[in-house]
């Protein structure tokens, strides 16, 4: 994927409504509990690779 989208959501996400924010963190939260009950660790390391660049700042 191209650097340019990475830069943009890194500026769009800290600007969102907070409520925006949590229902963020709670769909990933999820989408992790879930990633955990499969047996592929990739889908473990999608979700964080996810998280970090959602819900760093």
């Amino acid at each position: 994927m191209e650097k340019w989208i990475w830069k943009l959501i890194g500026l769009v996400i800290p600007v969102v409504t907070p409520a925006l924010r949590d229902m963020l963190r709670e769909l990933l939260n999820k989408l992790e509990e879930s990633a955990k009950k499969t047996p592929n660790p990739y889908d473990d390391i999608l979700v964080e690779m996810l998280k970090a660049v959602t819900l760093s700042k």
